[in-house]
Parts: structure tokens; sequence; C-alpha cells
């Protein structure tokens, strides 16, 4: 039986862009507990539901502008009836995979300014839990995320404008209250 490899490398080759080689090591988004566990599989073990509801699933990778970086979204496998929770994670060639949010909101969909200096994204942190989003402007230097506005309720997928001055994004209007 060969053994889990424990990192999971991909090279992304997009037309007139740098070659990115990104790596995102196993044992930085999965718990110890959990790779320790695939480890030792045998014919007679099995992952509990609770290791494999605790993994991470990264989704929505963004490349950055110069090509360098990603950005990507990960979330626990999650149990039936758990509120969704997702965090934004930034993984460059030379440094391993680094969580940028909390992961303690549904913080989703992110997106690269047209600098690569900044990340919007649409979260529920406002009101984890709930399905009223608001857009986030993130500093990839670090900081906390600060909201773009009061704006809010079920957003779309947010887009930067080429010069990086204006921001789209779709709102669905709310269902009028019966009168």
């Amino acid at each position: 039986m060969a053994m889990p490899r424990e990192t999971v490398s991909h090279t992304f080759r997009p037309a007139n862009f740098n070659v990115l080689e990104a790596t995102l090591v196993t044992k930085s988004l999965v718990p110890a507990a959990a790779v320790a566990k695939t480890q030792s599989i045998s014919g007679a073990d099995a992952l509990a539901p609770e290791e494999i509801a605790d993994r991470l699933i990264p989704t929505d990778p963004r490349i950055s502008p110069d090509g360098s970086r990603v950005v990507f979204v990960a979330r626990p496998a999650s149990k039936k009836g758990d509120h969704w929770t997702r965090a934004l994670w930034i993984a460059s060639e030379d440094a391993a995979a680094r969580q940028l949010t909390a992961g303690n909101a549904d913080d989703q969909n992110p997106r690269w300014s047209p600098d690569g200096r900044t990340i919007l994204f649409r979260s529920n942190r406002h009101s984890p839990g709930e399905d009223k989003q608001r857009l986030y402007l993130l500093s990839v230097s670090g900081g906390e995320a600060l909201p773009l506005g009061e704006f809010s309720g079920n957003l779309g997928q947010a887009e930067w404008s080429p010069d990086g001055r204006s921001i789209a994004v779709l709102q669905k209007d709310p269902e009028p209250e019966d009168v």
C-alpha cells in the first residue's frame, strides 16, 4: 500500500504569466492528528468522521497580478447542520501557505487588486451564521480586513476595475414583504 504524499504540487502556466509553482504542505492545512492517522491506516483502520470533517478543502485559487502568489479559500469539510466557515490563505513560491483570515466566518471569493497589494472578498463576519454579506478589503502586508462601506445583503462575486479605482458587484433584491 502506498503512503499518502505530504505535499501536493501544481504548476500553473497561464498565457503571459510567470510560472508559478504553488506547493501546499498537507501538514499546514490538516490537523497533525489527522495526518498521523492517515499515515498509519491499515486494512482494519479507518478515518473517523470527525477526522474527515476537520480536514480543510482548498478552493477558488486566484493568481496574483505578478504571478508570484496564490490566494485561495479553505474550508473544513464540516458536519451536517454546521454553518459555513471559510478562511483566506496565501501561498507563494518561496513560502509555505499561511492563513490570512481567522476562519470563524464565511470569507469567500477573494479577488486581487490590479496592483497586487490588496485582496477584496465577501464575508458575513459582521453577522456570522447569517446569509447577509459585506465586501471587505485586506492588505496583503497584514492587518485587519476593513469593510467596504455599509453595503450588504445577498451579494454576487465582486470584481475590480482594471485601473483598481472601482469595484463592481451585483446585489440580489430583497424579497418584498407581504402587505
